[in-house]
């Protein structure tokens, strides 16, 4: 019992701090995509989405911005009309779709 209580008590801490961990590894990424984006080396969001042409009966349900190998990639799953969750990796400097994949 003494375990439980025990591990009970620094569930909480443990479950802060883990939170923290998680957005300071996603505002990095913000940060990474807000600097790139200011010296010009990438697209801005919209640029991408307008150059895809996606169409209006797209839901976006998740953007990232990744660096791989060095090269700026944004990573965009949608949702369509039918109900298909796509994902693409698209190079953020271009808009050229590096790959696309039905989830």
């Amino acid at each position: 019992m003494r375990k439980l209580t025990t591990l009970l008590l620094l569930l909480p801490p443990m479950l802060v701090a883990t939170g923290h961990l998680l957005a300071d590894s996603k505002g990095d990424d913000h940060d990474r995509a807000y600097q790139a984006r200011q010296e010009e080396r990438i697209l801005s969001l919209e640029e991408i989405l307008g150059k895809l042409d996606l169409g209006p009966d797209i839901r976006l349900l998740e953007v990232e911005h990744e660096e791989e190998d060095g090269r700026d990639i944004y990573e965009i799953e949608y949702l369509t009309n039918d109900g298909d969750i796509y994902e693409l990796e698209v190079d953020a400097a271009t808009g050229q779709v590096l790959k696309q994949e039905r989830e």
